[in-house]
């Protein structure tokens, strides 16, 4: 009866409301239909992943914004027809045009995608490791990147407000964030020096 492994979806409510946590982690309640954002976030996550891979096998920008699109267009095709947000701000349309905007953008990123001993590229890298004997951290690392010559994880976010330093401030000691640090340095072993928020 006893929650033994925990992800920052666990450990942000545990913290923040005991009630809340209760409800999420502990009886699983979620709504009944997944908001616009939590969709578009992970279809914009999937289409980053799937381009950074793409470029990771050496594909041309040009090749792999074509298949990316393309993988989008796919991904977000359910029971036959187009998926359908009803949020004007986050939808298909806009999700396209933002995968293209972001990729044509930062065809010439400065934060090179780690490619892993394994030959893998550091891309939404799953991660479960033991703290003690009845704690695990588990989760999903983004990407790896280097940048100036020094090692990062690299977190991609959506929003529909403009950005400032309010936004970013939500994640100075962050329990996402640390636990994503602390995850590329026990897992991989990788030196980082902190959380790129993209």
């Amino acid at each position: 009866g006893r929650q033994w492994a925990w992800n920052s979806s666990s450990l942000d409510p545990g913290k923040a409301c005991s009630r809340e946590y209760f409800y999420r982690a502990r009886r699983g309640l979620r709504p009944k239909i997944k908001s616009a954002d939590i969709l578009f976030g992970g279809y914009y996550a999937h289409a980053l992943e799937f381009y950074h891979h793409l470029r990771a096998k050496r594909w041309i920008h040009k090749d792999a914004l074509q298949a990316t699109v393309q993988h989008v267009l796919e991904t977000t095709w359910e029971n036959g027809k187009p998926w359908e947000s009803g949020d004007p701000n986050k939808n298909r349309e806009t999700l396209v045009r933002s995968v293209v905007w972001y990729l044509d953008a930062h065809e010439h990123d400065p934060c090179k995608t780690i490619i892993l001993d394994s030959g893998r590229p550091a891309v939404e890298l799953p991660f479960r490791f033991q703290v003690s004997d009845e704690v695990w951290f588990t989760g999903h690392l983004d990407r790896l990147v280097e940048h100036n010559g020094d090692i990062y994880v690299q977190d991609q976010k959506t929003t529909r407000r403009t950005l400032g330093a309010y936004y970013f401030k939500q994640f100075d000691l962050s329990v996402q964030m640390s636990l994503y640090t602390l995850a590329a340095q026990v897992i991989w072993h990788v030196p980082v020096k902190g959380v790129l928020i993209d």
